[in-house]
């Protein structure tokens, strides 16, 4: 076929030679400036759709031989020199090959400049001995790089002074939170490789005299694994208390990142809230395009599916801390992969049971976006080569976008599903977790 293409393309340039040669001796000069315009625009044109790919991947040059593109703007700049060096200066083919040097040169940097904001990803993997792409796979979208994100722009949730209150069972007091400390800090707590930490204590509860949810009982992540390569990494959630791990994820999941990583001194509770037949490719793929779809509908429905499955998991979370003592309580994580919706599902869920309001819970879900700043062009890479986005075409960044975004309406409009589908938080873990009574009073202390 290539040989095909150059022969015919090969004989119209022979066609052209011998048709405008004629006129332009007797010097009619407006036919073969035609085909000059005709060839610069064509050029151009040809350049203009891989900025189209640019942009759906990040920046990142895939498909495009460097080697090839270097000969090939060296062809145009020599080219172009040699009409600078002519008596007369040609326009239309200056004008040609300088726009083939700047759009060639615009890919060149654009590669590096997807090159510069993943260089941790490359030094992760280059370490792990894999090629970046089998990097981000086989992390599904979550490779251990160190987070800098900024934590300065995120509103922080609305609160009160008071003491903080059991998250389990009981009303000691402990120590009181200054108006002025909740306004300046924020939950998160610095591991190295472990994002997304953070306490979800300190949120005002309705009770006379004010009080706040109890802090150092329940903590949230992404997926810890790394930490148990890190003695530093572990001996810091040893520091916290934290006794217990409980495992949100899908085997399918765990086998992609090399099975589950024990920390000496943390019991690992597995406890996924998708089934290993829920978590298909097929299924994935849907849940994906629920996701990408504008507004809040497909966050609302993806979180019901969350719901719909996560009672068995969601139940022995809530009964471990329903039977935890009131004096110095062991904390416990929980985790999926990227702590943002099964975990995020949880924790709202058991918020919203404690009494906290939509707009604090819904203020703590948005919390991940600060949180998984720094992963965010990971997860928009992994995501653009699914199938199931590889479909929407010029859509699929901007679904991509939406998708690894923790935005406050889509958990108000998750907490409305939940009201109108279960009675509210204490509907579910009632009719659903099957908890009772007494449980619940545990839990709201």
């Amino acid at each position: 076929m290539a040989v095909i293409t150059g022969i015919a393309c090969a004989g119209v340039q022979v066609l052209l030679v011998f048709t405008l040669r004629g006129p332009y001796a007797n010097g009619v000069s407006w036919p073969i400036t035609t085909i000059g315009i005709i060839a610069a625009v064509v050029l151009a044109a040809g350049l203009i759709p891989p900025y189209f790919e640019l942009w759906k991947r990040n920046f990142r040059v895939i498909g495009i031989n460097f080697i090839f593109l270097t000969t090939d703007w060296f062809g145009a700049f020599f080219s172009a020199m040699a009409l600078v060096a002519q008596h007369t200066f040609d326009v239309i083919g200056g004008s040609s090959y300088t726009v083939c040097m700047i759009l060639e040169l615009g890919i060149f940097l654009s590669h590096i400049l997807w090159r510069i904001r993943t260089r941790k990803i490359h030094r992760e993997a280059k370490l792990a001995g894999l090629s970046y792409d089998d990097y981000v796979e086989d992390k599904h979208g979550l490779p251990a790089v160190d987070s800098s994100a900024s934590l300065e722009k995120l509103p922080i949730p609305s609160s009160a002074n008071g003491t903080d209150t059991d998250l389990e069972k009981g009303t000691t007091q402990v120590a009181t939170v200054s108006a002025s400390e909740q306004k300046t800090t924020l939950p998160f707590i610095s591991i190295p490789n472990l994002h997304n930490l953070r306490d979800i204590g300190g949120y005002p509860l309705p009770s006379a005299p004010p009080t706040t949810v109890r802090k150092g009982i329940l903590y949230r992540s992404a997926d810890p694994s790394a930490c148990a390569a890190s003695p530093e990494g572990a001996q810091q959630l040893h520091e916290l208390g934290i006794t217990t791990i409980f495992d949100l994820r899908s085997k399918p999941e765990l086998d992609r990142a090399g099975g589950p990583k024990e920390l000496d001194g943390i019991e690992r509770i597995w406890c996924p809230v998708f089934e290993e037949e829920d978590y298909s490719p097929e299924n994935v793929a849907l849940r994906y395009r629920e996701y990408a779809k504008r507004g809040s509908e497909g966050f609302v429905r993806a979180y019901g599916d969350i719901l719909a499955h996560g009672g068995p998991a969601f139940t022995r979370i809530l009964r471990h801390l329903a039977s935890l003592p009131a004096d110095a309580p062991p904390a416990c994580l929980v985790h999926c992969t990227a702590g943002k919706d099964r975990t995020g599902v949880l924790c709202a869920l058991l918020l919203s049971l404690l009494g906290v309001s939509a707009e604090d819970v819904a203020a703590e879900y948005a919390l991940t976006d600060i949180g998984l700043a720094a992963l965010k062009p990971v997860f928009v890479e992994h995501l653009l080569h699914n199938e199931a986005f590889r479909q929407l075409g010029e859509e699929a960044r901007e679904g991509v976008e939406r998708m690894v975004t923790a935005r406050k309406e889509n958990m108000e409009a998750t907490l409305e599903m939940i009201q109108e589908r279960y009675g509210g938080a204490e509907g579910y873990v009632r009719d659903v977790c099957g908890l009772s009574e007494e449980e619940v009073g545990r839990l709201r202390g």
